[in-house]
């Protein structure tokens, strides 16, 4: 689970394999098209959990293959370890 992200960008244009995404820092995003962002157009304000594959030949882009917030809870809760949020409350109680 430690590959998956957080994100919220803001799709601005899309080609026939992509969409490309502009995140409040305005850094340009390039993010598979998938089940998950179907119902993506341009204009959609989302945020979503995606990991990150390098593609291309020559030229290696950063590519993001968004899950549902489904699949992500689904991780989380088959997950051994504890997650953050369990390590922090747990050193807060400690104090």
């Amino acid at each position: 689970m430690d590959e998956l992200r957080l994100y919220r960008c803001t799709i601005i244009g899309e080609n026939g394999k992509y969409f490309i995404g502009k995140d409040v820092l305005d850094n340009k995003l390039l993010i598979a098209k998938n089940k998950n962002t179907r119902k993506y157009k341009i204009g959609t304000d989302d945020s979503f959990y995606a990991s990150i594959k390098k593609e291309g030949l020559l030229v290696k882009k950063d590519i993001l293959y968004p899950i549902s917030s489904a699949e992500y809870e689904e991780l989380v809760s088959n997950k051994e370890t504890h997650s953050l949020d369990d390590d922090i409350i747990e050193k807060l109680r400690r104090i």
